[in-house]
């Protein structure tokens, strides 16, 4: 089977997706108000997001022709590992070093990470996901967990 095909029967299966999600969360949650956003908001942008992106691949398919891609396996492995550790992580050490974890792993993707680029990184990243949940939406994470 050819890349282009392939591309088609990804996009086709992402907006079917899309569209059983959205039915679903309709039908299930109620999505609320813009100033009074209701359980069932997310996953309607989300059925919405993956929609709109399966009619981008289907597009993308039908006018592009694709020669040659090469898939890099290490940046999957690591961005899945980072994704795994922070799902591992949260609950039991909190989330500073949950999102240490995942600036840290999914630095390895590069083939040359900057050691300082990264710690930067964390930090900077760290701090702003304790301001923004902790504090500007008072989720009860905590923030350290030993």
């Amino acid at each position: 089977m050819n890349t282009q095909v392939r591309d088609i029967a990804g996009g086709v299966l992402l907006i079917a997706l899309g569209v059983a999600t959205f039915a679903y969360s309709w039908g299930r949650y109620d999505p609320g108000t813009l100033f009074r956003v209701g359980p069932g908001a997310f996953p309607l942008a989300l059925a919405v997001l993956i929609t709109v992106l399966g009619a981008a691949v289907v597009v993308g398919a039908m006018v592009v022709e694709v020669r040659g891609v090469q898939v890099r396996l290490r940046p999957i492995v690591f961005v899945s590992l980072a994704l795994a550790a922070f799902a591992l992580m949260i609950e039991r050490f909190g989330m500073v070093p949950s999102v240490v974890a995942v600036v840290v792993l999914s630095s390895l993707a590069e083939s040359r990470p900057r050691p300082l680029e990264v710690l930067v990184l964390a930090a900077v990243l760290a701090l702003v996901s304790v301001l923004v949940f902790r504090h500007g939406l008072g989720m009860t994470i905590p923030v350290f967990r030993w």
